[in-house]
């Protein structure tokens, strides 16, 4: 198992926190193996590509086919859909982590933020979604290794 967490004073703080405890309690008097490492952040020009350029072009994408925010969030009464809510649509669909009971038993999945992934994920939860686009939506997102400042990073 891996978790996310933020050091708070000195305190481990998960980000899923119900979960995490729940997988703590499976695992009772069994010996375990804890690594900790600092998770670097997405580059700011990973950010800009993410939202100005793959985020964007999903948005006006969707708008174009005549999607609205009730076709992607359950409830919603057809408002316009926002750049938010493609990103809340991609995590939900990219990005999400298994919900494990106390017994090890896969219940469910839940999607994960995007802002704490490390560069190298990060890149590749766009790659995902760079080919999910152009078979599903049929549009040509550019590839972020033909922009000279977004070259490199891992």
């Amino acid at each position: 198992m891996k978790f996310i967490a933020k050091i708070k004073k000195g305190v481990i703080c998960p980000e899923l926190s119900p979960h995490f405890h729940d997988t703590l309690l499976g695992l009772e008097d069994k010996q375990v193996s804890i690594e900790i490492k600092e998770l670097k952040k997405r580059s700011n020009p990973q950010n800009r590509y993410y939202w100005g350029v793959v985020v964007h072009m999903i948005t006006k994408r969707l708008i174009d086919l005549g999607y609205t925010r009730s076709d992607l969030i359950y409830g919603d009464m057809g408002s316009k859909l926002t750049r938010e809510d493609v990103h809340e649509f991609l995590k939900q669909n990219f990005n999400t982590s298994e919900i494990v009971s106390p017994q090890g038993e896969v219940i469910g999945v839940t999607s994960v933020p995007t802002k704490d992934l490390p560069p190298g994920v990060f890149k590749e939860y766009i790659h995902t979604i760079i080919r999910w686009a152009n078979l599903s939506l049929d549009i040509e997102i550019p590839d972020p290794e033909i922009i000279p400042e977004l070259h490199g990073n891992n």
